[in-house]
């Protein structure tokens, strides 16, 4: 996920009085407290086939999925590196049944592998970056990561293709007005994305 908090620093100097409150965990759980109004928004990854009638998706970019390390991990240092080869490799992923988990198991179906064992499974991202930096752990993670200040200097994709991207969307319920510091919260979002990625 983007740095989006670091990121809308202006929108905190312009309005000093909005909070907020940041739940990390998997999409299913996010989706649920959005519905029992825990949730205000939810910045989460999202597949078209999932929209639910009663929730409303405006995608704001999308990132294929890739195979992430250090860029000091001894792989770089290898001409050519198959998915299959990385099977023993230390690993550090997304609970199978989360939704993330299940497009990477997909994704090592359609080259005919099962998923490698995990040494850590977690829904934390940011878990899964400082394993990575600190443990010469391998992860699966959209490409949007790579773009983030805090990661471009570090954080590098292993050159193949797993053909599976993930959309990043803003996600609220249908006919519930969004209050103006969700709706200042959403534009900033909007902004920061068309930001980034419009940097290449």
């Amino acid at each position: 996920m983007l740095d989006f908090l670091h990121a809308q620093s202006d929108l905190i100097s312009t309005h000093p009085r909005i909070t907020y409150r940041v739940s990390v965990s998997d999409s299913d759980t996010l989706e649920r407290e959005l519905r029992e109004r825990t949730l205000d928004v939810l910045l989460t990854g999202w597949i078209t086939t999932r929209v639910a009638d009663d929730l409303a998706a405006e995608v704001l970019y999308s990132a294929p999925l890739a195979v992430m390390a250090d860029k000091n991990h001894r792989l770089f240092a290898r001409k050519k590196v198959k998915l299959a080869d990385l099977m023993e490799e230390r690993w550090t992923l997304s609970p199978q049944e989360s939704f993330l988990g299940r497009m990477v198991v997909d994704a090592f179906r359609r080259r005919g592998l099962q998923l490698p064992p995990a040494l850590v499974t977690t829904t934390s991202t940011h878990l899964r970056l400082n394993l990575l930096a600190n443990g010469g752990f391998l992860t699966v993670l959209p490409t949007g990561m790579l773009r983030q200040r805090s990661n471009r200097a570090w954080l590098r994709a292993l050159d193949f293709d797993l053909c599976e991207s993930v959309q990043t969307a803003l996600i609220t319920v249908k006919k519930r007005r969004s209050a103006g510091a969700v709706k200042l919260f959403q534009d900033a979002s909007r902004a920061v994305c068309r930001e980034i990625f419009d940097a290449g």
